[in-house]
């Protein structure tokens, strides 16, 4: 009778380690682009890619009241964003998500 207990949990073991393992795999449909802003204007916000070279290149995305921005680092408002700021924004659907902006650094010449 033991061997038969013994038996049957050790075939119970083989069918979990040898069972296929099923992955469920989520697509993330966001995406991130990171460039130079163009302009902003009516809550969208035209980007200059970072390896954009022409105006065919540009990017438009849309705001949201929902979209998270960021200038250096602190909270923002889209009416925040200029041109010629460094921009990542992840976005789905050319909507925007986040924006994380940086002004640009000034020169200085002695």
């Amino acid at each position: 009778m033991k061997s038969l207990v013994y038996l049957f949990c050790a075939a119970v073991l083989v069918g979990f380690l040898t069972a296929p393992v099923v992955a469920v795999e989520v697509e993330d449909e966001t995406e991130t682009l990171t460039g130079k802003i163009v302009s902003v204007k009516d809550g969208k916000v035209t980007v200059m890619p970072k390896d954009g070279v022409s105006e065919e290149d540009q990017v438009i995305v849309e705001t949201t009241e929902d979209t998270k921005v960021t200038v250096d680092g602190e909270e923002a408002e889209v009416s925040d964003l200029e041109a010629d700021m460094k921009v990542v924004i992840v976005h789905k659907d050319k909507v925007a998500e986040s924006i994380a902006a940086t002004k640009p650094k000034a020169i200085m010449y002695e």
